[in-house]
């Protein structure tokens, strides 16, 4: 059971130190983003660190790991061979109402 835990918190430990703060030119991607009808979340935190969640019907998809790199807008996140890529077909916006949206895999995003 000892070295269960251990290896847990070895693994937790690896995740947490993989991440990479944002870069300066992407602190606009930062904060907690929504789909519309609430079944696409996506955290950004300054941290690098993703948290996504996607509800489909018959089909769900999370993920909560380091930001690994960006390639323009869009993103990946994951470790070595287990990354996943974001495609991002517009970048954080600020609509004229003051609020901020993204695309993101073909979905809207608005910032909350």
């Amino acid at each position: 059971m000892l070295k269960k835990f251990s290896f847990i918190l070895f693994i937790a430990t690896f995740l947490v130190a993989c991440s990479k703060p944002i870069p300066q030119d992407k602190l606009n991607f930062i904060g907690t983003w929504q789909s519309e009808d609430f079944n696409t979340t996506l955290i950004i935190s300054q941290d690098g660190r993703l948290d996504y969640k996607n509800k489909e019907p018959n089909r769900s998809t999370s993920l909560d790991a380091p930001i690994s790199e960006f390639s323009g807008a869009n993103f990946s996140a994951g470790i070595g061979p287990f990354t996943t890529e974001f495609v991002v077909s517009q970048a954080p916006t600020q609509n004229s109402d003051g609020t901020w949206s993204m695309i993101v895999d073909n979905k809207v995003l608005h910032r909350q």
